[in-house]
């Protein structure tokens, strides 16, 4: 029975540590969709590197997650 309470407590805290760091990135990706909307509409070849190196770190940071 101990053991069973062992892996429901382990259960509880990774899922906990899941939905933490989901959040995080969730937030992280707001936060980054957000200040790409309001910088200037004209996309300049540096810019245009940045977002895109930008979007391929949080895709990464989402399927890290999983």
């Amino acid at each position: 029975m101990e053991k069973q309470k062992d892996m429901v407590d382990s259960f509880q805290r990774d899922s906990g540590e899941f939905l933490a760091n989901l959040t995080a990135t969730l937030d992280e990706l707001d936060r980054d969709l957000n200040e790409a909307q309001e910088m200037d509409s004209i996309c300049t070849d540096e810019w245009c590197v940045a977002i895109e190196r930008n979007i391929d770190d949080l895709h990464n940071e989402i399927y890290m997650i999983q």
